[in-house]
């Protein structure tokens, strides 16, 4: 429950804050496109001269310190984001193959060797019903570098898939997915989702974690959680409030834009280990 504090903050600020500061506030928390530092200092009150302390004011300042870890890993989210891109051909006369358009998604690097990276995704942004996929996919980070990825690994049934590329210029955050692997999501702990939701790049959003859900589509338990996903997500990292992996995000809720499903890290690391990429 204590996580919760923060979204208690957020919106108190916002109540309190003039309508310069608002805007200020969703551009930082969103976009990152002002000073974490000055949204702190705006916010933070001192405490009257000779008085001591009192107990609200060390929540105060501990749930500005969570506000700003969590300002701190949403741009190390952006920063290790991927843009993958896909043509997709449908075959035609014969053998001919005609491109039919592409397909968009998410993803993350989780492994490097010398100038090899391992990408993370769902395999469904890779390959569209009835369609061929090319054989390379286009990755673009948040410098807006751009490389060319090989498909190495698959499934189909768990919607996951590693693509591998190689850059001498590459500096986007690596995730690593040990921190988290043995400490599953508590209920209620504040989560963040990065990925590139109608083709808006590089976005985050923030959540809880409701509990671990049975869905149709899938035959493990998968995270049901409450930060915002739309049409480009699939493939981008869900972590914690200080950037470790918690799972993939992969499916969404038809008719609601806060009921959506990760695959959790688990069930990524078993996936990765019957493929010799483990790490």
């Amino acid at each position: 429950m204590k996580r919760l504090t923060i979204i208690l903050l957020i919106a108190l600020s916002f109540v309190a804050l003039n309508g310069h500061q608002k805007v200020s506030l969703y551009r930082t928390l969103i976009f990152g496109e002002s000073d974490p530092s000055a949204l702190i200092e705006d916010t933070m009150m001192s405490p009257p001269d000779l008085e001591a302390p009192v107990t609200e004011d060390f929540l105060i300042q501990d749930d500005l310190l969570s506000l700003s870890t969590m300002i701190e890993t949403r741009d190390l989210l952006r920063s290790g984001n991927l843009y993958i891109e896909t043509d997709q051909y449908r075959a035609m006369f014969g053998n001919r193959l005609v491109r039919s358009g592409t397909t968009q998604g998410s993803g993350f690097v989780f492994y490097r060797e010398d100038t090899t990276f391992y990408v993370l995704t769902n395999y469904h942004i890779l390959v569209s019903d009835g369609l061929t996929p090319a054989n390379t996919s286009r990755i673009e980070s948040l410098l807006n570098e751009t490389f060319s990825a090989t498909l190495i690994a698959f499934d189909r049934d768990l919607d996951l898939a590693v693509l591998r590329f190689t850059s001498d210029a590459f500096e986007g955050h690596i995730f690593n997915l040990n921190d988290r692997l043995s400490q599953p999501p508590e209920d209620h702990e504040f989560l963040l989702a990065v990925g590139n939701p109608q083709s808006v790049r590089h976005m985050v959003t923030y959540g809880i974690f409701m509990r671990f859900l049975t869905i149709t589509r899938a035959d493990f338990d998968v995270i049901y959680h409450s930060a915002i996903l739309h049409p480009g997500n699939s493939g981008g990292a869900l972590t914690d409030i200080n950037g470790a992996v918690l799972g993939i995000n992969t499916w969404s809720a038809s008719d609601s834009d806060v009921d959506n499903f990760a695959i959790p890290l688990p069930i990524i690391i078993d996936f990765l280990e019957k493929n010799d990429l483990a790490h």
